[in-house]
């Protein structure tokens, strides 16, 4: 049986970081900060892993040997936009916008009403208006499908986080 090595990455710690940091901001988090019951190296490594995703310059150099020097940690904008509750101005400056074209949507629509169960008549039908709808009428109308559709699912919440792994 091997001995597992506890993970050295606290999230209760990372978030502490960012808000000393935060409070010194535009400015450096200057003095390496004493945090009881954390190791100076556990704190190096949360603060390095905060580093490698972009929240902060932890102001660590890392030695060959594997040790580390501090000059002070700064934290930056997605640092500063982690912490707020809205997600700061990366919430609005990096919206996706996405375009589908009125044939392509046809198609996704078509798609579906050959799968769906019914006369190839009627199907037929439909199709053929479909194919006459003007783009703006098939946007407004294809919201509002999927909108129906997301509450049709029985577990919405489970399938978006499947979809989208979160």
């Amino acid at each position: 049986m091997t001995d597992k090595k506890a993970s050295p990455i606290n999230r209760a710690l990372q978030r502490d970081l960012l808000l000393l940091m935060r409070d010194k901001y535009p400015g450096t988090l200057i003095e390496e900060p004493q945090v009881p019951d954390i190791s100076s190296d556990y704190l190096k490594a949360n603060l390095w892993y905060l580093q490698e995703h972009g929240l902060c310059d932890s102001g660590l150099v890392k030695y060959g040997d594997g040790g580390f020097a501090w000059s002070g940690a700064t934290i930056n904008e997605r640092g500063l936009d982690f912490l707020e509750d809205d997600g700061g101005l990366s919430a609005i400056l990096n919206v996706i916008t996405i375009k589908i074209h009125a044939d392509t949507l046809r198609d996704i629509l078509n798609a579906q009403l050959d799968a769906a169960p019914g006369t190839k008549e009627e199907k037929s039908a439909i199709k053929q208006s479909l194919a006459s709808l003007p783009d703006a009428a098939l946007k407004a109308g294809t919201s509002d499908l999927v909108q129906a559709a997301l509450q049709h699912i029985p577990n919405a919440v489970e399938l978006v986080r499947a979809i989208f792994g979160i």
